[in-house]
């Protein structure tokens, strides 16, 4: 993942307003963003130390109650020193926004279920609108981003859906393991009308014996109700595991029955 240095570094590349030896000061900036306001964040550094004189704050197109320290005057480029009061507002702005979209994206490749993309936040941006709703591959701002700090965002999303359908195919996978070993005697499954949960033999399983519900009296097929949401490979394993018994057992709504 990118790290707020590097992002630091890169905004004060990108945009020449301030010396390489600011990066350091950029990235701790950049991070106290996450807690202050970044206006504030950025005033407190120009405030901090001895002040211009009024002369040189007139001499530098700064009006006399704006606060730049000599430090803090020292870190500007030429570039910059034709904006001072924005400048390390800007190059801040990039580094906090770019490390922002570093931590999202890296969020995202933490697992097979989740997924980032860019969201735009000005329309009129054409740079983000371009990238609006498309994957998002990496933090940088689009070159053709129409501000120079970049407030391109990221959505984040996960699948629920799929972690818990993985999950449960996973289930039966192992529970069909069992089946071919013959560790089950019976399973339990639910009746498809009350959802009472019944116990049922392994031998009563096949798609000619019905079973009939203890509570309400539905009487349903075990076969019919096992296969339904068993698909692909684990249907065909069972298939092709039980066919010479003549009774195909699935494995889709059952689990081991207490002890």
């Amino acid at each position: 993942m990118m790290t707020i240095e590097e992002a630091a570094k890169e905004a004060v590349d990108a945009l020449q307003y301030l010396r390489p030896s600011a990066v350091s000061n950029v990235a701790h900036l950049a991070q106290s963003c996450g807690f202050q306001h970044p206006r504030s964040v950025v005033t407190a550094h120009r405030k901090a130390g001895p002040q211009l004189s009024r002369n040189e704050k007139r001499e530098a197109g700064i009006r006399a109650n704006g606060f730049m320290s000599q430090s803090a005057y020292e870190e500007l480029t030429d570039a910059g020193k034709a904006k001072p009061m924005e400048a390390h507002y800007h190059t801040v702005m990039r580094a906090f926004f770019t490390h922002n979209r570093a931590r999202e994206i890296e969020r995202s490749s933490s697992s097979p279920y989740a997924s980032a993309s860019y969201r735009s936040t000005f329309p009129d941006c054409r740079g983000c609108a371009r990238l609006d709703g498309t994957e998002a591959e990496t933090p940088t701002p689009p070159p053709d981003c129409d501000y120079e700090w970049c407030p391109l965002g990221i959505r984040y999303s996960f699948d629920f859906l799929g972690e818990v359908v993985d999950n449960a195919n996973a289930r039966r996978e192992a529970m069909v393991d069992g089946v071919l070993r013959g560790d089950y005697e019976d399973f339990r499954l639910r009746c498809t009308a009350c959802s009472h949960p019944l116990v049922v033999a392994v031998d009563e399983i096949s798609a000619d014996t019905p079973v009939s519900c203890e509570r309400c009296g539905h009487v349903f097929s075990t076969y019919g109700v096992l296969r339904e949401a068993v698909t692909g490979e684990v249907k065909k394993r069972l298939d092709d595991a039980l066919q010479a018994s003549e009774r195909l057992v699935d494995t889709s709504s059952i689990s081991k029955p207490e002890p």
